[in-house]
């Protein structure tokens, strides 16, 4: 896009230059050199804030992150939104934003701004119209009833986590890292003490060598700002003027004041108000009682000294004489809590209050009780008032404050989560101080002990005595060598020696637009406000030229009287008044307009008639109209507008309320911390000295031993030597820190205890130095683990095509030899099957050929190897498609089979060629592009234990292999065993069987223990290496076949991977009979434009075989033994539906041999454990349940008179006790002994004779299922249940994958997943649908039981609780119920620590707060405090909430 250039001679050099990084992409730079050009004005401002707008759109369009797009979309609109002739794109920019929330006020706004457009180009017209059939379409559907806003809320957007936070994924230490760990060992605590106390003229010179003139200034600015006055690294800068604060409060005032980050109107009394914090108390109150209306006006008409006297506390008096009124008290009841929401929420405004209070007067008044006696008696400033009122009026103000607007769909919640993702990269943990003569930077002390757990947000530097402040600073540990390899910023593009300004400066600039956007919506609103109050004073005005006409009948004659709608006309007419609003606003002819709406009986003010002479005809036509009818109109507009005026006070609090948390945002988004950016420079400076460190060591004791030498050479070999060694050690430090790998096979130590069913090949890494003089290894560099992504891979064929077109027609050192004639040696190849399968169906891997397409130059054009020559030749044949030359493929692999078996011993084994192939593959011309194998085969992974007996947790080194082998007897006897388990989960199974042994010989215990495979490096290529017995049946073979799939999810394999990490199966190699009788040969099965084929011997020989089951089919028949299956990565075309049913296998198989010694264990435990933890869940299970209020007054009932003394907590637990058989054989789990309470209470009926249990906690549900393919629609019966079972560790994995989702959200996420199969047996078609499950009652209490795994730590507990919820909404969870069908938290059963064993207790709501009832007495109570609390009580003790009970009524909080 060309932008034309500026009128202004020098501001056009400064456009210029801004125009320039623009086109470079440099958006960064453009927005900054902008910020300059703020003084221009006129037309020039116009074409500026084009440019602005129009980078803001692109980096909007380059976001991935929802938040983030949203965040610059709206800045392009405010940007844009002041010039017409921008009209167009400012449409865009908010329909963009409208789509990303679906939020009807924007669809209004980019509606709006879309038909002010004036561009008369056609293809504009064309979006323009696009945009207004679009937004009016969503418009009309919010109308209709569909929920937009709901619909844009349950888009969860994953925030993007700052490189500076805590990784989840776990990597493996750098070989650099590794090798120093041993010298910082051997480091004695003064010397490390010393190493984190640095040099400032050495860390000077250091950056003035690396950064030049440029690093030693932005050093200098980083000290001189340390030194200043403050003494903090941390402070908040604006970007546009470059000033600092270092309070926020400072910083906001700043931005309001000097840049539009507020709304000032030219009064301020006209500004919206908020009630008064007084109010606020008297309306939180909970005496909301029904007052005996004609009572009261007895004491106030008979007894006024005595009502004056009454007293009021938080402005509610319990003198007045109350009425018993259900009705009443509901509706004061709804109207408190909506008033209290309104409080809450900063939006209940005096406009609001006084409508309201109107009521009040007005009932007051009918009953001949004036304001001001009203005002002696105190009713008028307390809401207590309302409760004078009847039904009629309370349901009125009921009406009335459900129009109060209560939450806007603004996306202002989008732009707090942006600067979120952003400001904690801007976070830093270490402290950093000087020492009192500003000689030394002292670092974080912690860093000698470990990592350090919490930022410091505060940044204060202290001037110490380093001597003093290291004197106690104890060394563990080697973590500050991780530390010194971690990135030090959250934000890589910003990197020192940059300047400060361009920090997050796009984004910053983003979002002070976004705040600007807000303001001016806030000045549409007010301007709205202004026209409203007019036109009130208006009406008043018209209603008093309505009285003086009546009262001038009274002395006139009736033939003389006017109509009112005549004297409004002529009024009209000759009426000149122009009225400013509150925000500076000129209205011509408001009356003019007013009388209009008046007389044509308008529903609604219009505001914007044009004075023309059409418009005075309109109203000249209705002169003649009846008095009753200009009054009835009159008294509806005047309804109408003051309904109106006391609304939109509430609607601006809302704004200001986005506006102010829009501001808080930009502050924290201010902040900058020069630690963040020194600390990069500092960590390389102190790798280099470390380095350095160990570098100088290893030269001191090479000295010494060349002295030690010295002594027992002689005199003629001592220089020579001593020359020798000294050189090795300066080859040793100049190599670079990667080293070469050899595949080997996989080797594991004596305390690794091997499946036979798991038999992985691996390359262990290998730090073996190069032979002296050897320059460049055949063997493929593996340790450059490039983080080069899946997506770097097109998936393009056209693409792939074209590359291949590329390499056909190149020549020269990359194309196969001249003397190369296939045709003369056609006749007399040798052939292997084997290998020839074997490439071919390398070759059918897309990532592969598109990967060696990409790098087609880069092939080297000489080995001294054979083999790889001969594997180059072919590859090359491959990708250049020469290969389907007559003879061609045939001499090529004769070629290759020739240089293998001069190298290596050549095996029929499809396998190991494939191990062969791998080896020798060819290296690239350039050592920097990563090898083939490395990059497109090569997974690594490290495995963790933690003994379940000891809690070891040995290191394992990381691990790196090319493929996995299983046996294929395993593969089929797994699928028999779990049925319709996924191939990937059958893998895990198998690979669960490979434990390792705490090894009794490093201090472990020798209990064998699962191991967690965490993949570090995720290859596009994943091979599945199957092992095959001799003579398998056809069966056998078919079972196998069966038991594959064609997709597979790497995260349920491998942890640490992003869920739904989907690979797919491309080519295989196998080995089966040609035909009856013939000997066997490998085969290649190839998916190849959607269906699978045979290849044959020819280059070009393909057999059709079909889709997957026929595939499967195939193999079984033929008894083709797969044995090489390459999956290929591949992205789905649309966003998975998370799975949260976690079918780990390890749970399935828990019972199985090799777990005889938990469970004897176990069985060890004995009868007295099990009594005590027994009584605790009983007594604990009561007590929470005689928490619940409706359970606890049925149950009044049900205990006999004789036995009330006794009290119903003793009734109720030996009545259980009596009915129990055996005590002690009774379970001690908690939801089981809650099982056997209600059966034990089934005999107990209501007064209507139903069960207890059954009318109090049974639910009954039914569930419905439309197949989504075939349509049917299966009946199933009606289930009934006591509650939901639910796993912890599901709820806390949904919590962290949906973590603004409430409570019952997670529990229908999980549900969800809970699907059922359309029934093949009765007709249906297999496919597995979504569950709608419909409640057909619903009871008063709602029980959740929670299952936890064993151990679980404090972390997990705590995440779990925090998890839960006070209130849920069943309405969201189960489909037939009435919205907001809300239910409260009021006891929970729990099991936690105490004295060193485990117990339970019971967690209870009591009188606004919750308390915890522990067993050992029972008046025994700890106060706990609010909810907030309860997480905290839960995390920090280890307690585990077991049961949840939820009650229909309210609890007040």
């Amino acid at each position: 896009m060309a932008f034309p250039c500026l009128g202004d001679v020098e501001c056009e050099k400064i456009f210029k230059l801004a125009k320039d990084f623009y086109v470079t992409a440099d958006y960064v730079k453009a927005l900054e050199v902008i910020e300059d050009l703020s003084s221009v004005q006129g037309r020039d401002k116009g074409l500026v804030c084009h440019l602005q707008g129009t980078i803001f759109s692109k980096l909007a369009k380059k976001a991935e992150n929802t938040d983030v797009k949203f965040t610059y979309f709206l800045s392009s609109a405010e940007v844009f939104s002041p010039y017409q002739n921008l009209a167009a794109i400012a449409a865009v920019s908010l329909f963009q934003s409208a789509k990303l929330i679906e939020s009807v006020s924007y669809y209004r706004a980019s509606m709006r701004k879309a038909k002010q457009n004036v561009d008369v180009e056609q293809k504009v017209k064309d979006v323009v119209k696009h945009i207004i059939e679009n937004a009016q379409s969503k418009i009309a559907e919010s109308k209709n009833g569909s929920d937009l806003v709901k619909g844009s809320r349950n888009r969860e957007q994953q925030v993007k986590e700052p490189v500076r936070s805590e990784e989840d994924t776990r990597k493996s230490e750098s070989p650099l890292v590794k090798g120093l760990k041993s010298y910082w060992a051997g480091l004695n605590v003064e010397q490390k003490r010393d190493f984190i106390k640095v040099s400032i003229e050495d860390f000077r010179s250091y950056v003035e060598r690396l950064y030049g003139s440029e690093g030693g200034d932005a050093l200098q600015n980083c000290f001189t700002h340390a030194g200043g006055e403050v003494k903090k690294w941390r402070f908040f800068l604006c970007r546009v003027c470059l000033k600092e604060f270092f309070r926020a409060e400072e910083c906001k005032k700043h931005f309001e004041q000097d840049h539009g980050a507020a709304f000032r109107l030219l009064t301020a009394k006209n500004m919206a108000q908020s009630i008064s914090k007084d109010w606020g108390r008297k309306i939180s109150a909970t005496d909301w009682e029904p007052v005996d209306a004609g009572a009261a006006v007895s004491l106030v008409k008979n007894q006024l000294e005595d009502v004056k006297g009454f007293a009021y506390v938080n402005g509610w008096s319990r003198d007045w004489p109350l009425a018993v009124d259900e009705a009443r008290s509901k509706l004061l009841q709804e109207i408190r809590n909506l008033l209290v929401s309104f409080w809450d929420g900063k939006i209940l405004s005096c406009s609001v209050r006084d409508y309201v209070m109107r009521y009040v007067f007005d009932q007051f008044g009918k009953l001949e009780v004036s304001k001001d006696v009203l005002i002696e008696c105190h009713l008028a400033e307390t809401p207590q008032g309302i409760c004078f009122l009847g039904c009629s009026e309370l349901n009125h103000i009921l009406e009335y404050l459900k129009d109060v607007k209560c939450e806007r769909n603004d996306g202002t919640e989008l732009v707090c989560r942006a600067v979120e993702s952003f400001y904690v990269g801007t976070q830093v943990k270490e402290k950093i101080d000087f020492d009192n003569e500003i000689s030394s930077l002292l670092l974080d002390k912690r860093l000698l002990q470990g990592k350090i757990a919490r930022f410091d947000d505060e940044g204060v530097i202290s001037f110490l005595d380093s001597d003093a402040h290291y004197a106690k600073a104890q060394a563990h540990g080697s973590d500050i060598l991780s530390w010194l390899t971690e990135p030090s910023s959250g934000d890589e593009s910003f990197r020192f020696p940059r300047a400060i300004r361009a920090h997050n400066f796009d984004i910053w600039s983003a979002v002070l637009r976004a705040v600007q956007f807000t303001c001016r919506t806030l000045a549409a609103k007010y301007v709205k406000k202004s026209k409203l109050r007019i036109s009130e004073e208006f009406l008043v005005r018209a209603e008093e030229f309505c009285k003086h006409e009546d009262e001038r009948r009274m002395n006139t004659p009736e033939d003389q009287w006017s109509r009112y709608a005549s004297l409004l006309c002529n009024e009209c007419e000759k009426d000149k008044t122009t009225v400013y609003t509150d925000t500076g606003v000129l209205e011509k002819q408001a009356f003019f307009s007013l009388v209009r709406d008046l007389l044509e009986g308008a529903s609604k003010l219009t505001f914007d008639y044009p004075y023309s002479r059409e418009s005075l005809n309109a109203i000249r036509e209705r002169k003649s109209l009846s008095d009753d009818l200009v009054l009835k109109s009159l008294d509806h507009l005047t309804s109408v507008v003051t309904r109106k005026v006391s609304l939109i006070g509430s609607k601006i609090l809302l704004m200001e309320n986005s506006r102010i948390r829009l501001l808080e945002s930009l502050t924290r988004l201010s902040v900058f911390d020069y630690r963040s950016y020194i600390l990069g420079p500092l960590k390389e400076f102190l790798l280099e000295k470390i380095v350095e460190m160990e570098s100088k060591a290893k030269a001191a004791a090479l000295e010494a031993e060349i002295l030690f030498d010295e002594k027992k050479q002689p005199q003629s070999n001592k220089k020579r030597n001593k020359s020798n060694k000294v050189d090795v050690v300066l080859a040793e430090e100049k190599k670079p820190q990667s080293k070469k790998k050899k595949y080997k096979g996989k080797q594991r130590t004596s305390t690794s205890k091997s499946s036979p069913h798991d038999k992985t090949v691996e390359h262990e890494k290998s730090g073996n130095v190069e032979p002296e003089g050897e320059e460049d290894s055949m063997e493929p560099d593996n340790t450059l683990s490039s983080e080069m992504g899946q997506d770097e891979i097109s998936t393009n064929t056209d693409n792939q095509e074209e590359a291949a077109k590329d390499m056909q027609n190149m020549s020269g050192e990359d194309s196969l030899p001249k003397d190369f004639e296939p045709a003369e040696r056609a006749a007399a190849i040798r052939y292997n099957s084997t290998l020839d399968m074997t490439l071919k169906a390398l070759c059918n891997i897309k990532a592969l050929k598109e990967y060696l397409a990409h790098n087609q130059y880069q092939f080297a054009q000489y080995f001294e190897e054979k083999v790889s020559s001969a594997l180059r030749n072919f590859f090359v044949a491959v990708v250049s498609k020469e290969i389907k030359e007559a003879g061609l493929c045939g001499c090529l692999l004769e070629d290759l089979l020739d240089s293998l078996e001069e190298v290596h011993s050549m095996s029929s084994d499809a396998a190991e060629l494939l191990v062969s192939i791998l080896e020798f593959w060819p290296c690239w011309r350039s050592p920097e592009i990563e090898s083939v194998v490395t990059r497109l085969f090569t997974l690594e992974e490290d495995e963790r234990m933690s003994c379940s007996r000891c809690r070891k947790t040995p290191d394992c080194p990381a691990k790196s292999s090319c493929r996995i082998v299983v046996a294929a007897d395993a593969v089929r006897d797994v699928k028999a065993a779990f049925g319709n388990r996924k191939f990937e989960d059958i893998l895990k199974v198998i690979r669960m069987g490979e434990k390792m042994v705490c090894d009794i010989g490093t201090g472990g215990c020798g209990k064998e223990n699962f191991v967690h495979r965490i993949m570090t490096k995720c290859p596009p290529i994943f091979t599945i290496v199957l092992e095959w017995e001799k003579d398998e049946t056809e069966e056998e073979i078919s079972e196998t076949a069966k038991a594959l799939e064609w997709e597979i999810d790497m995260s349920k394999l491998y942890e640490g991977l992003d869920p739904n990490k989907q690979y797919r199966l491309v080519s295989m190699v196998g080995c089966g009979p040609c035909g009856e009788g013939e000997e066997e040969e490998y085969i290649c099965l190839a998916y190849k434009k959607n269906r699978w084929v045979r290849f044959r011997r020819e280059a070009s020989g393909k057999e059709v075989v079909g889709n997957w089951k026929t595939v499967v089919r195939f193999c079984g028949e033929r008894k083709i033994r797969l044995k090489i299956l390459f999956y290929e990565a591949f992205q789905r075309g649309q966003l998975e539906i998370l799975s949260n049913n976690k079918e780990e296998p390890a749970k399935d198989m828990q019972n199985m041999p090799g777990e005889e010694d938990s469970i004897s264990k176990q069985l060890e435990s004995g009868h007295e454990e099990a009594a005590v933890r027994y009584n605790s869940a009983l007594d604990m299970t009561l007590k929470a349940l005689l928490n619940i209020k409706l359970l606890k007054e049925d149950l009044e009932e049900q205990v006999p008179c004789a036995l009330k003394e006794e009290g119903l907590y003793s009734f109720l637990m030996s009545n259980f006790l009596a009915s129990q058989e055996d005590v002690h054989s009774m379970s001690s789990d908690a939801a089981e002994v809650l099982i056997a309470i209600f059966e034990s209470w089934h005999c107990w009926k209501n007064s209507e004779g139903e069960s207890l249990v059954t009318s109090l906690f049974t639910l009954e549900v039914y569930e419905t299922m439309t197949c989504g393919r075939c349509r049917r629609k299966p009946n199933y019966p009606e289930q009934s249940s006591y509650g939901l079972v639910m796993e912890a560790d599901a709820i806390r994995d949904v919590k962290c994958a949906f973590r603004d989702r409430k409570f019952e959200d997670i529990l229908k996420v999980i549900l969800m997943d809970d699907k059922m199969v359309c029934d093949i047996g009765t007709g249906g078609c297999g496919k597995e649908n979504f569950v709608h499950r419909i409640v057909s009652k619903c009871p008063p209490i709602f029980t959740i039981v929670l299952e936890w795994e064993t151990d679980e730590t404090e972390e997990d507990i705590a995440k779990t609780t925090k998890a839960l919820e006070r209130e849920i909404d069943l309405s969201s969870l189960y489909e037939g119920l009435e919205p907001n069908k809300n239910y409260q938290l009021v006891s929970m059963v729990c099991c936690g620590e105490e004295e060193e064993e485990e117990d339970h207790i019971c967690l209870a709501y009591e009188k606004d707060r919750w308390v915890s009832l522990r067993h050992d007495d029972a008046l025994a109570e700890e106060d706990v405090g609010d909810w907030n609390s309860v997480v905290n009580f839960c995390g920090e003790r280890k307690v585990r909430p077991e049961i949840l009970f939820y009650e229909a009524s309210p609890i007040e909080e």
